[in-house]
């Protein structure tokens, strides 16, 4: 998960985010699925925190991102 994702999901400002990155390592990468394999034989597939998925998306719910895309899409109308 290295291509654009860190950059969607914002590990740079968001310290939460980074339990869904390796370091690139095979080690790293082996311990993550591990990890992923036991959260999953638990059915606790957030470790407890089912909300971490809602707050790494929030910033891309409507409330947040409308009046952006809107005035986004305003310049271009302007500019035709």
């Amino acid at each position: 998960m290295r291509l654009a994702y860190p950059e969607i999901l914002g590990l740079a400002e968001n310290k939460e985010a980074a339990k869904f990155y390796y370091d690139g390592s095979v080690g790293d990468l082996a311990d993550k699925l591990a990890g992923l394999a036991k959260r999953l034989e638990k059915n606790d597939l957030w470790n407890g925190d089912s909300g971490a998925a809602v707050r790494l998306a929030e910033r891309f719910e409507w409330n947040n991102v409308g009046a952006i895309l809107d005035e986004a899409i305003e310049t271009i109308v302007k500019d035709c």
